[in-house]
């Protein structure tokens, strides 16, 4: 598995072997290693709607990808390899009906280095049936910081859990986004967040209930 060097260098992550999550009425968990590069962006997207009754309302709809590499034992034996895990969530506020849906992916590559920047692309089919086309790049903006973190995220019915010891990097959003056939460019992405990991050790906790 690469590391990080001190020379900057375009990170992309080639996705392959989709594993999409399916719908299902019990909770379930997935643990897996960290230890290596890991890229994280999020971020929502806002529409105004007009209801039924008349009322408009505004619509947000929230994306979170998250990136990381990590060993998975097949048969006794360690594999280094990348998992990425995206996840979408939205709330109509005139119909009260909110959706979820999800993806997870193993294979592919991340390099990066000196969590200067990255990027994230790839091709997504959720488990809704819809499809997200990822096209952004992660640019280091602040400060690397080093030491033990621990974050929890939820996301609708999941939650991740992440526990790292390693080196990490905020980071500003550019690119696009094609999701359902919409493009969707940065400059529309509100309440965005976004940062690039080298983990020496670590685990990533991804706790889903039934859809």
């Amino acid at each position: 598995m690469s590391r990080t060097s001190r020379c900057a260098v375009v990170a992309a992550a080639v996705l392959a072997a989709p594993l999409i999550f399916g719908a299902t009425a019990q909770a379930a968990s997935i643990h897996s290693t960290a230890k290596g590069k890991q890229a994280i962006a999020q971020f929502a997207i806002f529409d105004t709607l007009t209801c039924a009754d008349g009322r408009r309302e505004s619509m947000q709809t929230f994306f979170s990808v998250l990136s990381f590499e990590t060993q998975i034992r097949t048969k006794g034996q360690l594999t280094d390899t990348l998992e990425t895990d995206v996840f979408v969530s939205s709330f109509n506020p005139c119909t009260f009906v909110g959706s979820f849906s999800a993806a997870q992916v193993f294979g592919g590559d991340l390099p990066m280095t000196a969590l200067d920047r990255a990027t994230l692309a790839g091709h997504f089919v959720l488990s809704d049936g819809k499809v997200l086309d990822l096209n952004l790049t992660l640019t280091g903006t602040d400060t690397t910081t080093q030491g033990h973190t621990m974050q929890r995220r939820n996301f609708g019915k999941t939650m991740i859990i992440t526990r790292q010891i390693g080196s990490s990097r905020t980071a500003a959003i550019s690119g696009t986004v094609t999701y359902a056939g919409r493009v969707i460019a940065s400059s529309q992405m509100q309440n965005t967040d976004a940062s690039l990991s080298g983990n020496s050790g670590g685990e990533i906790l991804v706790i889903r209930s039934g859809l």
